[in-house]
């Protein structure tokens, strides 16, 4: 075609001299990719929930899907340890007799339990490693001087158990006066998972 001519090069028709509307790209919404990220966070939440319920059930000796903890006069495991609670009772102003007695900062709640070596290989029993938890969940130790004169000798307190052997005993708690015992937290050892028992201390 002659560089004369002045339709060359022919030129597209734009949409409005087609007669078409324009219509300008459509842009991906940033609410649609945070709807996307936030929904992907919640079910891995959920997950990790659910996996975290799982595994205290586990771990613990105990299953928290939707059973209550056992009570009293009921025989719960945690590693070589199988541990019977047979009573609870607070109040007490001193533990011991004669000339060898003590006096608690609040209250002594004495703990009766037994406790046998299930396992295949002797385990040492201490009151240390055990909790008494309060109804707000406020954790108290063992007084280990108070439970040496409680027993009189070494059971509940500090003692080597070989398997298929048992020891019954006592455990003090000192706790305040206004405050009660809801439950034990249990362990054969420092690092244990630990078994809860619910207690009704009187």
């Amino acid at each position: 075609m002659p560089a004369t001519d002045p339709y060359w090069p022919p030129v597209e028709p734009s949409y409005y001299e087609a007669g078409y509307p324009v219509v300008a790209p459509r842009r991906r919404s940033g609410r649609t990719a945070l709807l996307v990220v936030v929904g992907v966070l919640a079910a891995c939440c959920a997950g990790g929930a659910l996996l975290a319920l799982l595994g205290s059930a586990f771990f613990n000796g105990e299953s928290t899907l939707g059973t209550a903890p056992p009570g009293l006069n009921t025989a719960v495991k945690d590693g070589k340890f199988e541990f019977v609670v047979t009573s609870v009772s607070c109040g007490h102003t001193s533990v011991g007799r004669s000339f060898v007695t003590k006096q608690p900062q609040g209250q002594f709640c004495i703990v009766d339990l037994s406790v046998r070596n299930i396992g295949t290989e002797g385990q040492t029993f201490a009151d240390g490693w055990q909790k008494a938890v309060g109804p707000d969940g406020t954790m108290y130790g063992a007084d280990t001087g108070a439970g040496v004169i409680a027993n009189e000798n070494a059971n509940a307190w500090f003692t080597l158990i070989n398997p298929g052997n048992k020891i019954t005993g006592k455990m003090v708690f000192d706790i305040p006066t206004e405050a009660s015992i809801a439950k034990l937290e249990l362990h054969d050892s420092p690092l244990s998972g630990g078994i809860t028992v619910t207690v009704a201390a009187s």
